[in-house]
């Protein structure tokens, strides 16, 4: 007695099922500034840990009176260490340039970060609160949108961080002594960059409030704010994690203009915009002390600038591969 097998080949004209963050990675991939930009970014973040290993913070911060502005490649004596040679050249204190660089980098590229975490909580719940729930709440979140965007952000910071401008005392955070003007300054840029994301998200949120899902919701006495988060944050996602992967090149170019001018994080916390205002009165003959934080602030912000295009390239619905 034979038996007979049953062959269980799929069929042949099976279309393969990909996840909306399968195709959107897809995509992504095939954006060639994205890429780019994801690989400067990564060459820029492991600059700025793994420079860590080779040089301790105290380092950077350790002046030299006869090391004074020696350009790049001097070698120059330290009283501990013997002949240095300083591959970035030295700021006005005699600290190396190199190690300021990759500690620096550190507290710019934290600063846009958590400001734009701030940021997109605020814009987002903002946003979110005034499209669903209309009326009263949204005239009243409106008025203070606008009233925010009406007034100029730069002199607005200028203002507000005048304030703490003198402040020299210090916090330790994650085991590293910082300026405490670093919180102040996150905190500035997070509370005053929120308002276009909220415009944005609140335009989304009335197309989709009258949607068949939200409607479906309401009617089985679903919550409103269970709505709002459960069902209506997931469908704005996107544009949020555009706007947010945007705003953190913006954060880091409006820390490093106030510090350059002296109103951002105070010394001796390093950042990329206070080492370039150690060349504010010496552009032509102390070249070195702005080519280099200004070549690493352009460079981070275009890589992060590339990337965001590449994702609202990726995440865009209407787009076409």
């Amino acid at each position: 007695m034979t038996t007979k097998v049953a062959s269980l080949r799929q069929p042949e004209n099976e279309v393969e099922v990909h996840s909306i963050w399968q195709i959107a990675f897809r995509r992504y991939r095939k954006h060639r500034m994205a890429v780019l930009g994801t690989f400067i970014l990564f060459a820029i973040i492991l600059f700025v840990t793994v420079g860590t290993l080779f040089y301790s913070e105290a380092a950077g911060n350790k002046t030299r009176l006869r090391g004074r502005e020696a350009p790049p490649g001097s070698i120059i004596q330290d009283r501990d260490l013997g002949d240095i040679r300083m591959i970035m050249g030295t700021d006005a204190a005699g600290r190396d340039v190199l190690i300021r660089m990759i500690y620096g980098g550190q507290i710019s590229i934290a600063i846009g970060v958590t400001s734009m975490i701030i940021s997109i909580t605020l814009g987002t719940l903002i946003g979110l609160l005034s499209g669903y729930f209309g009326g009263v709440v949204d005239r009243f979140l409106s008025s203070v949108t606008e009233v925010m965007l009406s007034i100029p952000a730069l002199i607005l910071l200028l203002v507000l961080s005048s304030a703490f401008r003198e402040d020299t005392t210090t916090v330790e955070i994650f085991g590293r002594t910082i300026s405490r003007t670093v919180i102040y300054v996150v905190l500035l840029i997070g509370a005053t960059s929120w308002m276009r994301l909220s415009r944005i998200v609140r335009s989304q949120v009335l197309s989709l409030k009258e949607q068949e899902f939200v409607q479906a919701a309401r009617a089985i006495g679903v919550r409103d704010l269970a709505i709002v988060f459960r069902h209506l944050l997931p469908n704005i996602i996107a544009p949020v994690v555009v706007a947010a992967t945007l705003g953190i090149g913006t954060a880091i170019i409006t820390e490093a203009y106030l510090s350059f001018l002296g109103f951002g994080v105070q010394p001796p916390t390093a950042t990329w915009g206070n080492i370039l205002n150690g060349a504010l009165n010496q552009v032509e003959s102390r070249w070195w002390l702005w080519v280099f934080p200004g070549f690493f602030i352009t460079s981070t912000v275009l890589a992060i600038n590339f990337i965001g295009d590449g994702l609202r390239d990726a995440l865009d619905p209407r787009s076409i591969e």
